[in-house]
């Protein structure tokens, strides 16, 4: 009769309190959504560059030319290490995120360095280019001439998408 009583004292107390609710998480504690340029930090190698439906980088490795391509983004610092037939030529930049949910990047102040790090003329210059991603891969475009990014996910017949690969450590 004990237990009867002291489980109906129970079943009443739990009813009057009503449904149990967690307390809110506080701000400070609360995990903020993953930015782009968070997404974009670490290295990527480059899988194809795609211009008018047609893998030019494949064509060219085809006809002797073996291209190996890797980008690297850390902070605001763009990094492309390009190995054409044992050539090595390393571009640094200084890359600008866009802005208002904009996808799109910018790179200025760009130098170009041999294997042995000594500064080559190779007429680098700044580009904009337009980003997105598609499953584990990243798409940048942009014209043929690098002035004007483009979406990746709809380029038009002349402009050119690097397709990339995250670089696992």
């Amino acid at each position: 009769m004990r237990v009867l009583a002291l489980f109906g004292l129970t079943v009443a107390v739990v009813t009057l309190a009503g449904p149990a609710t967690a307390a809110p998480v506080p701000k400070h504690l609360m995990k903020e959504p993953e930015s782009d340029k968070a997404k974009l930090q670490g290295k990527w190698k480059v899988q194809s560059i795609q211009m008018g439906g047609k893998n030019v980088l494949a064509d060219l490795n085809q006809n002797g030319l073996n291209i190996d391509m890797e980008i690297e983004f850390q902070g605001d610092k763009f990094i492309a290490t390009i190995n054409l037939t044992g050539t090595v030529q390393k571009i640094t930049a200084t890359v600008k995120y866009g802005t208002n949910g904009m996808k799109q990047l910018t790179t200025t102040e760009s130098q170009a360095v041999d294997g042995a790090g000594k500064p080559v003329n190779t007429g680098s210059r700044d580009a904009s280019l337009g980003y997105a991603f598609d499953g584990d891969q990243l798409l940048l475009a942009a014209d043929t001439d690098g002035k004007k990014a483009t979406n990746p996910l709809k380029p038009g017949p002349n402009d050119q998408v690097m397709v990339l690969t995250r670089v696992k450590k």
